[in-house]
């Protein structure tokens, strides 16, 4: 048998203020299966997202948002995925799971 086992999988949100106006440039790490990616961080219209194909089934992810300016509050959630789509073609694993979170930071 050839090929390597994988799950794809997309966590995306929009991230904004008290009054619903996109935060840009704030960052997010993403952790599952015991690893935190590198820092991502939201464009002009608050929008993240984040992809990654690793070998593994992924139920649920930790999303962990920061304004590293120091104006709004930290926030930080486990998300359960919402689709999960898992098949195993000739004994290999393969699949993909979509996890989407908005925030909405207070101002400290």
């Amino acid at each position: 048998m050839y090929g390597v086992p994988y799950a794809s999988f997309d966590v995306s949100g929009t991230i904004t203020d008290e009054d619903h106006q996109p935060l840009k440039d704030i960052q997010v790490k993403v952790g599952y299966l015991g690893i935190k990616s590198n820092p991502i961080y939201s464009d002009a219209k608050g929008n993240y997202g984040f992809q990654s194909r690793d070998g593994e089934e992924i139920d649920s992810v930790d999303i962990i948002v920061t304004d590293t300016a120091g104006v709004y509050e930290s926030d930080s959630v486990r998300v359960a995925a919402e689709y999960i789509k898992l098949d195993q073609p000739e004994g290999w694993k393969t699949g993909e799971t979509t996890v989407h979170k908005d925030f909405q930071l207070k101002k400290k």
